[in-house]
């Protein structure tokens, strides 16, 4: 996803622990561990100044916000109680919240979870 200022960031795992990776001219130059551990996160822009970063935790889905100039953690960690799915991919919307879909109560159906913008 495009950083704050120039360049962009990624989430990757290794060893069970997801880490937030900042680029700008090709090489690195900047690596944010997290509290994720995990081999499957997921990023996305959470408005114009923040990224959204999910992982799963236990049954459910673990979150955290971070700051996407500095990489920062902003707030705590928090979960949103709904079931976590490996392949699951969030949207970005312009009014700054966050949307993914996952399966709904029958074979037919789907939930959308939409985490609404940080003030």
């Amino acid at each position: 996803m495009l950083a704050g200022t120039r360049g962009y960031w990624t989430a990757w795992s290794n060893g069970n622990q997801a880490r937030l990776e900042h680029f700008s001219t090709g090489a690195s130059d900047q690596t944010v561990l997290t509290a994720a551990k995990t081999e499957h996160s997921h990023l996305v822009a959470y408005g114009s100044a923040r990224m959204f970063l999910t992982w799963q935790s236990g049954s459910s889905i673990a979150a955290q916000v971070y700051d996407s100039t500095t990489g920062k953690a902003v707030g705590a960690q928090f979960t949103i109680a709904v079931p976590y799915h490996t392949y699951v991919e969030a949207k970005a919307y312009t009014d700054g919240s966050v949307a993914f879909p996952l399966a709904g109560t029958s074979g037919t159906s789907i939930r959308i979870v939409r985490v609404m913008p940080l003030n």
